[in-house]
């Protein structure tokens, strides 16, 4: 069975030294660079649980992770493994949870980092120390020595993981860290912070935890514990950041219209209270210009609805390809489309939309000359008709719905 279990870990391309007993496990653990041991709890010359505390008297001993494998399927003899300091007990049978466990260890072990890290440390060789293990686990590191100093990078520049001592020369403590950066807003005010401190006082790991700090690490670090609690850390902030990517892809997906990619009607009453409200604090002007393109059920009829959507979407791109950055296009429902002009006046946005026209005139019959030919149909642009209404007509109604504008 011995050999069942080296087989699982040879077939991942790790080196593994198998031995006979507990005597020959201890020599091999004193002698070896070993990152896992896998101890049968059923030795012959003594038990387990003894090799485990012997092996716990020197320092490596105490981080290196030790699974039991057992016949036994008595709850109690498990319980007791786990007691003892086994992280994990397998049953022999359980050959397929053995490989999940492994496969997800070598994950860990090889799995590289990304980001930059932020370390508040004053003693040179403690920042050394941290900064060369978090280098080799694939981070870029700045070191400075002080509260102030920290500040003042994490005003200007954007961190993925915040380190700090307790106790830094200057006036500010690492507290002071902590509560500038949990005061700011958005992503920077949710950085992971890992605070260290060479005081093992209740009440301080406490205060630092309850500011605002993530976890926490008692001087002096042992290196397994750091980068362990560093993966955890960006781990979590890598799965809190694609949850955010995705809740705003999923809130983009429903503001916009599926099929031109315009803003919907939805998006539109959302935006609307706030531009007239700020055009009539600033005085600026708000256009609306609304676009109905003329006979369109004819070309639904003609063409089909396929054509027709190909209409709707060479519109839809001529009017991002004439718009602003701070221009609104919205596909309002059917051949109906928007474009909000903040800062344009009635006169100014009456000449943009005559451009527009033409412009929308000129773009699609580029483009459906070839679409005919393909197809072996001819197919007129269809004429667009633009109406405008300026701020003011806007503001005297004091409501933001669609139909309040019109």
């Amino acid at each position: 069975m011995r050999n069942v279990f080296a087989s699982v870990l040879a077939a991942r391309n790790v080196d593994v030294v198998q031995v006979e007993s507990g005597c020959q496990a201890l020599i091999a653990l004193e002698r070896e660079d070993v990152d896992l041991a896998c101890i049968a709890l059923e030795l012959g010359d003594m038990h387990a649980a003894d090799l485990l505390q012997c092996n716990r008297a020197n320092q490596r001993g105490n981080v290196l992770p030790f699974v039991a494998i057992t016949s036994n399927r008595d709850k109690t003899h498990v319980d007791a493994a786990l007691a003892a300091g086994f992280s994990e007990c397998f049953h022999k049978s359980r050959l397929a949870d053995f490989e999940t466990y492994v496969d997800t260890w070598l994950g860990t072990l090889s799995r590289k980092l990304s980001g930059n890290v932020l370390l508040i440390e004053d003693s040179v060789a403690t920042a050394q120390f941290c900064t060369q293990l978090m280098n080799a686990m694939g981070l870029v590191v700045d070191s400075v020595p002080s509260a102030e100093l920290a500040i003042d990078a994490l005003s200007h520049r954007r961190f993925t993981l915040v380190v700090t001592d307790f106790m830094l020369s200057g006036l500010q403590t690492g507290l002071d860290v902590i509560r500038f950066l949990r005061s700011r807003d958005g992503r920077p005010g949710r950085t992971p912070i890992l605070a260290l401190s060479g005081n093992d006082n209740m009440s301080r790991r406490i205060e630092i935890l309850r500011a605002g700090a993530n976890d926490y690490v008692q001087k002096p670090v042992l290196p397994e514990e750091l980068e362990v609690r560093l993966r955890n850390l960006i781990t979590l902030a890598e799965l809190f950041d694609r949850l955010e990517a995705q809740h705003e892809m999923v809130k983009d997906m429903a503001q916009r219209d599926r099929l031109t990619g315009l803003f919907n009607r939805h998006r539109l009453e959302e935006l609307m209270p706030d531009l007239i409200a700020n055009a009539h604090k600033t005085g600026a002007g708000l256009s609306l210009v609304v676009l109905d393109l003329d006979h369109f059920k004819q070309i639904n009829d003609a063409y089909g609805h396929a054509g027709g959507d190909q209409v709707l979407i060479a519109v839809a791109a001529a009017l991002r390809g004439t718009s602003r950055p701070q221009d609104i296009a919205v596909r309002y429902g059917g051949e109906e489309l928007l474009l909000l002009l903040p800062g344009i006046d009635l006169p100014r946005a009456s000449l943009g939309a005559e451009r527009l026209r033409r412009h929308i005139e000129n773009s699609t019959r580029t483009a459906f000359r070839s679409l005919a030919a393909s197809a072996s149909l001819r197919w007129r642009p269809t004429n667009v008709l633009i109406r405008c209404f300026a701020a003011p007509m806007l503001l005297c109604t004091k409501r933001s719905t669609l139909g309040a504008i019109r």
